[in-house]
């Protein structure tokens, strides 16, 4: 069952996003709210993120770097802002989704007392995995000198290790946020560990779904030009599990029933 915050806020889908792969990248797709509750605090956090300068005119820049479209960005900011529990993010590279989710939950602070009626932890961190170290130590760098670092938990691993380990302390998330690789077989391992790591009622956003270099080749590796994201969710995650509930930017949302 969600948690009982989570029964207490109504969410909407957007089934009507999905796409086939030929369509991938063919259609732009505008943020629209999961969360239909109104909030204050977080309708100014999203404007401000709507204010803020673009890279190549659709890349938002916030001055951490990183490559996110405006539409996922908002999204990822909402998902982790209402996100009961903790975040779970692979693929820190430096710091802009992490830094996102962690101003997302420097906000949900303000409601500590209503979540400690409703059982939601009263510090809930993001843990984010990247296998490069040393990128991941520019994203420690990026966050604190945003005083954002005391919400994360940084883990300097591979994917799927981490992932194991994860499983094995019987953790689980109420928002990850998939972006740690591009390839077929990566990403098919981290979907077919997601019904373990991502608790009832919890999302999953997939950075790079809606990207024309997608292909249905199966095998393909870490590439500029070739993305296997997108097969790979369609191939590995469980839909009996997890269904769909809408694009935003590039990014697909899935939700555990």
């Amino acid at each position: 069952m969600p948690a009982l915050s989570s029964l207490l806020r109504r969410v909407e889908a957007h089934p009507e996003r999905r796409i086939r792969l030929d369509e991938a990248g063919q259609k732009e797709f505008s943020y629209r709210p999961t969360f239909r509750a109104e909030d204050a605090d977080l309708r100014s956090a999203h404007r401000k993120l709507l204010e803020a300068p673009l890279k190549n005119g659709i890349l938002i820049d916030t001055g951490v770097p990183g490559w996110l479209l405006v539409p996922e960005a908002l999204k990822i900011f909402e998902l982790a802002y209402h996100a009961p529990g903790n975040v779970l993010e692979f693929g820190t590279n430096r710091g802009l989704s992490t830094s996102l989710v962690a101003q997302a939950i420097g906000l949900r602070k303000k409601r500590t007392i209503l979540g400690l009626l409703l059982g939601v932890p009263k510090f809930p961190r993001i843990t984010t995995v990247d296998i490069d170290r040393d990128t991941q130590e520019e994203a420690v760098k990026n966050l604190s000198k945003l005083n954002l670092d005391r919400y994360v938990r940084f883990v300097a691993a591979d994917a799927v290790i981490a992932a194991d380990a994860l499983e094995a302390m019987k953790k689980q998330f109420s928002f990850c946020f998939v972006d740690h690789s591009h390839a077929y077989e990566p990403m098919v391992a981290i979907c077919r560990r997601l019904p373990a790591l991502v608790e009832a009622g919890g999302f999953v956003l997939f950075h790079d779904y809606n990207d024309h270099k997608n292909t249905d080749r199966r095998g393909v590796g870490e590439s500029a030009n070739e993305y296997g994201v997108f097969a790979a969710i369609e191939d590995a995650l469980d839909l009996s599990l997890f269904s769909f509930y809408g694009i935003y930017g590039s990014s697909a949302l899935f939700r555990k029933r």
